[in-house]
């Protein structure tokens, strides 16, 4: 996410052209200020996935990050941790055996 404002228009255009090309998988929404709305065309040309101008569109902007968060790889896991999540409790619970080391 990215604010925009008047005295920072410029630079903002500039880093969003250097994330769409170093991070070609990141997204960028833009939040403004209403009277900053003429501005929109300008941002999604360069590459906003969402602009929000208002505090009501937070849901919207919520929702649009979690759907991209989902679409990353996910780290991968030691066989430590595919045995511990595989299990019923999971990994928030401490029932381990007597004399095992966390890790």
């Amino acid at each position: 996410m990215a604010e925009l404002t008047r005295a920072g228009a410029d630079a903002l255009l500039g880093r969003m052209a250097w994330i769409e090309r170093d991070f070609p998988l990141a997204c960028v929404a833009v939040v403004a200020e209403r009277s900053l709305e003429a501005y929109e065309d300008l941002m999604r040309e360069a590459g906003a996935v969402h602009f929000c101008t208002s505090p009501r569109q937070a849901k919207t902007l919520a929702s649009l990050a979690c759907r991209h968060l989902e679409q990353m790889p996910k780290p991968p896991r030691t066989f430590s941790q595919q045995v511990w999540d595989s299990l019923p409790w999971g990994r928030g619970r401490t029932n381990k055996p007597y004399g095992s080391r966390s890790e």
